[in-house]
């Protein structure tokens, strides 16, 4: 039994292979990027309006390092720009959380997605269920918010995600604002 690795759009993977000049280019671990406004967070206090936003795939480089190939998606969601190779110790976390988490047996037929929210310096891994059942988090280094180095339960996570969009909007002093939290 193990996680589930998403299952990339066509289109993204014609743009991956397309920039590498190989269709032999080895990636592992596709996973899917959402992003939140904060609007959509609070009025619905779950992460149902979450919106694809980019594919990633682990790759080690020409010399050696460890990171993720991303491909953002377009406006009509059929589109897909090769935006850079991102690597760092973060990545490192990543793959290596993921490779943990493959062996939990609650996470069984899990997909593996990432939830960012920059603006909160929010990045978790996100086990979304393929059924009913709850989805599970895991926050990435840096860690703010109160958030620590675990597996996270869905209603555990939203506690304090949703926390952390109050406060940053009364520090802000300012409405709601769609444009803000992805």
């Amino acid at each position: 039994m193990s996680i589930d690795h998403a299952l990339p759009h066509p289109n993204a993977l014609s743009k991956l292979h397309e920039f590498h000049h190989s269709p032999t280019v080895n990636f592992s671990k596709p996973h899917g990027i959402y992003n939140i406004s904060y609007e959509h967070l609070l009025a619905d206090n779950n992460l149902s309006r979450a919106v694809l936003v980019a594919w990633r795939f682990f790759r080690i480089d020409e010399d050696g390092h460890l990171g993720v190939d991303e491909v953002r998606i377009g406006e009509n969601k059929n589109e897909h720009f090769y935006s850079g190779f991102h690597k760092g110790p973060t990545m490192q976390e990543h793959s290596d959380m993921i490779d943990e988490c493959d062996a939990m047996p609650e996470l069984s037929r899990y997909e593996h997605n990432f939830l960012r929210m920059s603006s909160l310096r929010i990045n978790a891994l996100w086990f979304k269920s393929k059924s009913d059942l709850p989805d599970y988090f895991y926050p990435l280094e840096p860690r703010f918010h109160d958030f620590d180095k675990r597996l996270y339960t869905q209603d555990e996570f939203m506690l304090l995600l949703i926390a952390a969009v109050k406060e940053r909007l009364k520090l802000a002093d300012v409405n709601s604002d769609p444009l803000l939290g992805g």
